[in-house]
């Protein structure tokens, strides 16, 4: 296995071959990061811009995920600039305000690329990735990973540090978990209908039915919104578990409800199921009482994640290389 790195990494024209598959730096799509301190904050402005000198000052710089036998950093590229990512507040906690920052070419400076509440929650899952989405700051990027009957995206909160490992097919263990914009207990919904003859006469309709309510009680889903970012979801699903945590960013405690989100179909054996960490603020939650274990729940989500470990040490990308 440590010769299949040395040789992926050693082998440069290989290695773009890969590097090219895997980052798409076509963004088309509008990123409304501002909307991702929703659960937490009334007001951007004064909660979180005006503040901005402060969490630069008590913040310190997060490490990337390293490996002794790969150094290996595109030089000379305007897609991979310099940066590097801060969290505040120095002391040790498990909710940070995340600041991206880009070295300026040809200048002996640095610019605040972006901020984002940054959570030390969520389930690891190891999954094979799909395509990295590179946003046009450079910084920033989304990525797909599959799950075997479906993918999902997910902002990376790392991804100006971490960026050199990606490549296409290969596995990582990522930590995700969604922050919802929205949560609630899930109503019965009537919808119209106007169904063909036949279609009437085996549901049992009479012509005059325009009309039903539709129990969708138990379902799970993780579709994503029209018009929103790729790593926007509507979801809904039973709650599998449920805890409370302080959030220091908010002085107040909220919900991580772990949410049956994604299932393969059917219930066998080899039904893929996928539990995710969703964090629920009471700013977020809709619902009369506070949500437990066994709710049926609904809602929108942002979803992030990082890279814990990569998994399978490149070996499916150097046999790929073999048939290009």
């Amino acid at each position: 296995m440590l010769e299949k790195i040395k040789k992926l990494f050693s082998s440069k024209s290989e290695l773009q071959i890969c590097r090219d598959e895997t980052f798409d730096y076509e963004d088309n799509q509008e990123h409304f990061v501002g909307s991702h301190f929703d659960a937490f904050y009334d007001d951007m402005e004064q909660d979180i811009m005006m503040k901005i000198p402060e969490f630069i000052e008590d913040a310190k710089a997060i490490k990337p995920y390293e490996n002794i036998m790969i150094k290996d950093e595109p030089k000379n590229d305007i897609k991979w600039l310099d940066g590097y990512i801060t969290i505040s507040p120095k002391k040790e906690q498990d909710d940070y305000i995340g600041v991206v920052f880009g070295k300026v070419p040809s200048e002996d400076n640095v610019q605040l690329i972006s901020m984002f509440p940054c959570l030390a929650y969520g389930s690891e899952y190891t999954l094979s990735l799909e395509k990295v989405f590179v946003w046009s700051n450079g910084h920033e990027a989304q990525i797909e990973v599959d799950l075997g009957f479906t993918t999902i995206n997910f902002y990376d909160t790392n991804y100006t540090l971490n960026r050199k490992w990606y490549l296409k097919d290969n596995k990582y263990t990522f930590q995700i978990m969604g922050i919802a914009y929205r949560c609630e207990p899930r109503v019965e919904k009537e919808i119209e209908v106007d169904p063909k003859p036949e279609v009437a006469e085996a549901l049992g309709l009479s012509e005059n039915t325009k009309k039903r309510t539709i129990s969708l009680e138990g379902m799970s889903s993780f579709i994503p919104i029209s018009d929103w970012d790729r790593d926007d979801y509507s979801f809904s699903g039973i709650i599998q578990e449920i805890y409370e945590v302080y959030i220091n960013m908010l002085n107040e405690k909220v919900w991580i409800c772990s949410t049956r989100v994604l299932r393969s179909g059917g219930d066998t054996d080899d039904e893929l199921i996928y539990d995710i960490d969703i964090l629920v603020t009471s700013k977020t939650w809709k619902g009369n009482n506070i949500p437990q274990k066994g709710d049926d729940i609904e809602g929108s989500v942002w979803m992030q994640g990082k890279l814990k470990e990569v998994y399978t040490a490149f070996d499916e990308a150097l046999d790929n290389l073999t048939t290009h």
